[in-house]
């Protein structure tokens, strides 16, 4: 049975919360509430619970040093925040923290149902396998580098790789994907010391978080980690300080958003205030490759991925992509990649376990 502590200074929300579980959720032993800090990790030492809802401002400590103690003796622990603030440098150091998701204060039924649902999901989940120590960690270590340095598309491919050996070792399930996935996501999430950019890790997170709760398939997870490796790298990319390579992660950023689009250098430089050829050289400099050969490459990256993990029509994965005519997608994608990309999908699906 799933066990749930309340770290609140107010006796009546612990009143409450225990009459809605038995109401609502009789799945759930609610294992009692601390009216302070110290109470509380007593009580997360003698209950060991999976859930705990805190409020951030408690007796005797700050709920978030509070929270950053429970994480470290207790990982699995899954945390929710209860504020009345809606602060989103709270919100992002509590993310970066391992905190699963906050609760603005006062909490509504239905909030505080949907939250014990997605966290009873997550924990049924998680109960399953975890990552197996014979995964080779190098590899997990150099996927984490890889998405540091800002490299989408190498990212994607260390990452099918890790998979690949888990498949071997016949530990590729779902539960396993959804261990390996949280703990990626959550290193990348703990890194960095620029405010804005850790804004953006924190809602990406909470975004994949919640992707897989919801996902029932390997395939869904892994589209959903495809994406946010993208989102994750251009994060990083933004972080580099080198000469021009902000406006280069600008660009990428508008690519990313747009694929789907009719876009040129020339469209963005208007947009940007610069010009076409000054962006051109740059881009050529800091990326390897012209602007549009790039946008070829995203484009084909992201129909290779829907070709992967989802069963759309070619015609639509093309305009997914970028491309109005799906007979000269076809004729780019073949020319590009070897093989046609319906020979591309079955070939995908015929290397699966």
């Amino acid at each position: 049975m799933i066990k749930l502590l309340l770290i609140d200074n107010m006796p009546l929300q612990g009143q409450t919360m225990e009459h809605i579980l038995r109401k609502h959720c009789p799945e759930i032993a609610y294992v009692g509430q601390a009216l302070n800090g110290a109470a509380g990790l007593e009580l997360a030492e003698k209950y060991i619970p999976d859930i705990v809802f805190m409020d951030v401002k408690i007796t005797g400590f700050d709920g978030l040093t509070l929270a950053k103690k429970l994480k470290k003796h207790y990982p699995k622990i899954q945390i929710v925040i209860v504020t009345t603030s809606n602060r989103f440098d709270l919100v992002e150091k509590s993310l970066r923290l391992g905190v699963y998701d906050y609760l603005l204060k006062p909490m509504s039924l239905k909030d505080f149902l949907a939250m014990v649902d997605r966290l009873t999901v997550l924990i049924g989940k998680s109960h399953g396998k975890e990552l197996p120590d014979r995964t080779a960690p190098q590899q997990y270590k150099e996927l984490i580098q890889t998405i540091h340095s800002g490299s989408s598309q190498q990212a994607t491919e260390q990452l099918n790789v890790l998979l690949e050996q888990l498949r071997k070792h016949g530990d590729c399930d779902i539960n396993t994907m959804r261990s390996l996935f949280i703990a990626i996501a959550t290193e990348i999430t703990s890194e960095g010391n620029n405010t804005g950019l850790n804004e953006l890790r924190a809602i990406i997170y909470k975004h994949l978080l919640n992707d897989i709760v919801t996902a029932s398939s390997t395939d869904s997870l892994l589209f959903s980690m495809c994406q946010y490796i993208e989102k994750a790298t251009m994060i990083c990319n933004r972080s580099n300080t080198s000469s021009g390579y902000h406006i280069i992660a600008q660009i990428q950023g508008i690519v990313e958003e747009r694929l789907h689009e009719s876009i040129t250098l020339e469209s963005i430089a208007n947009e940007l205030f610069f010009s076409p050829s000054y962006l051109s050289r740059l881009f050529k400099k800091q990326i390897g490759k012209n602007f549009s050969e790039y946008l070829i490459d995203r484009r084909l990256e992201r129909a290779k991925l829907l070709l992967r993990t989802t069963g759309r029509t070619v015609d639509s994965i093309a305009r997914e992509s970028g491309y109005e005519n799906a007979n000269s997608f076809r004729r780019l994608f073949k020319s590009k990649v070897g093989i046609s990309s319906s020979e591309y999908r079955s070939e995908q699906h015929m290397n699966r376990p």
